[in-house]
């Protein structure tokens, strides 16, 4: 394996020039979610560069969640979530393997509420106020991937 990539990074994050908050501005959600104030710029290839990650993940490792996972940045963070919500959401849709997901494309409406679920069941144990609000920004992400999953010729061209 010597040379080959291992998995794909985020390498995204921003502060906000307000309170310091660290997030990633998406075109759906390009405020800060701790103070509200704008962000200087939105990632819109964001999401797309996860379903790369995804999708690299799946080809090397057959899971979505790689082996192993080092979160350097904040975008990082989101990509973890993300990996893990994509991946109760192949069990909950019932899906014969993780390549489907991206092949096969997904029902928006079914997609927003296993979201939701995931979010409510899977990451409840949220205790900071922090927490809660970064953890709405992160839903506000895996929304937008939704949206590129009901599509799968707008992943497979990636």
């Amino acid at each position: 394996m010597l040379g080959e990539i291992m998995t794909l990074h985020a390498y995204t994050e921003y502060k906000c020039k307000n309170c310091g908050f660290r997030y990633v501005p998406i075109p759906s959600a390009p405020q800060c979610p701790y103070c509200g104030s704008p962000s200087e710029v939105v990632f819109d290839e964001f999401v797309d560069k996860f379903l790369s990650s995804v999708s690299h993940n799946i080809i090397m490792y057959r899971s979505i969640v790689p082996p192993a996972w080092a979160t350097i940045t904040i975008g990082d963070y989101y990509f973890l979530i993300g990996f893990f919500a994509l991946e109760y959401m192949v069990k909950k849709l019932g899906l014969r393997n993780n390549k489907a997901l991206l092949m096969e494309g997904v029902d928006l409406d079914k997609c927003l509420d296993i979201v939701e679920q995931f979010i409510r069941e899977k990451m409840n144990r949220v205790v900071i106020e922090w927490d809660r609000l970064f953890l709405k920004h992160v839903e506000a992400f895996l929304k937008e991937v939704c949206h590129k999953l009901q599509s799968p010729e707008t992943i497979s061209d990636q």
